[in-house]
């Protein structure tokens, strides 16, 4: 008996990330950046406003000046959005 020849695979549609799994990694790591923001958001802000932790913020003078930063917000903005739509998409399909 010979063996079963499998078609030539012209396209390399099997090869690499498909367009699926980028977007689900994308849409965890989208989360994970959301959840870790809110995390470190309110440890500062309890650090900056809570008087028994005014110890802390003496030895953070930096504190206020990373909290500012455009740049953090960008790609906080940019997680928020892509999380949102794409969890839409996946409620609606």
């Amino acid at each position: 008996m010979s063996a079963a020849t499998l078609p030539r695979n012209t396209t390399r549609q099997s090869e690499g990330l498909l367009h699926g799994d980028i977007a689900r990694w994308l849409h965890r790591v989208s989360g994970t950046v959301i959840v870790v923001f809110v995390l470190v958001h309110v440890i500062a802000q309890a650090v900056l406003h809570v008087p028994a932790l005014a110890s802390v913020k003496a030895g953070a003078p930096w504190l206020p000046a990373v909290q500012s930063q455009h740049w953090i917000h960008a790609a906080l903005y940019f997680s928020i959005v892509f999380h949102t739509l794409y969890g839409l998409k996946l409620l609606l399909s």
